[in-house]
Parts: structure tokens; sequence; C-alpha cells
């Protein structure tokens, strides 16, 4: 019996697809239940608390939104750089583990934890050595610099092309999905 925890993670840049894969991927395979963890997580969470805003409140309003002076998107980045890499470059790597390993499976099902925003190497380098989690690293690397609404893409955006890294790499979402779930069925994830 596979006692480890399995761990999709996708990267990409913002508006490439990485949530459309992970949502229509859970869709596609209704008897396997599918947790949605992210390294940002605790880090909205905290940049929200400490600008006394509510925890429920729309996450992607709240990245957009001025407070004094800065977006929330980028008091998280601030408080990123700022305190907890300066603490610990793997402080999310390991909340997020923590996470994983305090989900309470459902006997019998099959569990797969997909994180949609990796964006830094020593994430994926983090979870590729712990005994207890079996990694399927993907990479969605578009070839146009478009995103799929049509827009440019954000130069400031904040995540690094891991291709050179990932199991899987694909030039759209589409592509992406039929490659992630040929691979977590040969695998025996679902």
């Amino acid at each position: 019996m596979n006692t480890k925890m399995n761990l999709v993670t996708l990267n990409g840049p913002l508006g490439c697809g990485k949530t459309w894969t992970a949502d229509r991927i859970a869709a596609m395979n209704p008897d396997v239940l599918f947790h949605r963890v992210s390294w940002q997580d605790c880090l909205r969470k905290a940049a929200m608390a400490l600008l006394g805003v509510p925890i429920h409140f729309s996450y992607d309003v709240f990245k957009q939104t001025d407070y004094y002076g800065k977006t929330g998107r980028q008091w998280m980045i601030d408080m990123s750089e700022g305190f907890a890499k300066q603490h610990d470059p793997l402080f999310f790597s390991k909340v997020m583990h923590d996470t994983i390993r305090n989900v309470i499976r459902v006997p019998r099902k099959k569990h797969v934890f997909i994180a949609d925003s990796n964006g830094f190497e020593n994430e994926l380098d983090y979870f590729r050595v712990q005994e207890d989690v079996s990694l399927l690293a993907c990479s969605i690397e578009p070839l146009h610099l478009q995103d799929r609404r049509g827009l440019p893409w954000i130069e400031s955006d904040s995540r690094f092309n891991l291709a050179h890294k990932c199991t899987l790499v694909a030039e759209d979402s589409t592509e992406m999905l039929g490659k992630l779930n040929a691979a977590l069925q040969r695998r025996g994830w679902i």
C-alpha cells in the first residue's frame, strides 16, 4: 500500500491555465479526492490579517486592491521577501508540507494534492527529497506572448520557468490536461 502523499505541482506564467488544469483534472476524476494546496495560502492569510481584511474576502480582489500605497499582492511579496524567506527560504514549503500531512484521508479513496502556484526551484527541490511525498512536477510553457485571454503576460510575475525541473511540460493547458491525466493513470494515482 502506498502511504506517500501524491503531490502534483503546476508551474507557468500568470494566466496560462494552471488553475483551469487543476479544476478540470479533478472534474474528470470524481472518484479521486483532489486537495488544493498552495504555497501562498499562509502568506495570503497573514497579509489579510495584517491589513484587517476579512479572510473570506476575494483573493483576486485583495491582490489588486490598494492598502496604504501598495496592492495586496505587493504586501504579500514584501512579507515573503522581507520576513519569511530571510528567516527560512523553505518556510512556505514547510508550511504546505505540514498542511498536507494534516489532511484527514478517507480510507479506500485515492487522494491527490495539487498546487497550481509553483514558481521557485527550491520549492520543487524541497518536495523531491521528502520521503513521505511522491511528486509529479508539471510546467505550462506557452510559445506565444499572450495569455489565454489574449492579454500580454504580466512581466512582474514572480514565478520562474521551471520546465527544466519538471516531469511534464506542455505548451498550453489543454495539452497539459491530457498529459497529466495519462501520467496520473500510469502512476496509479487515479
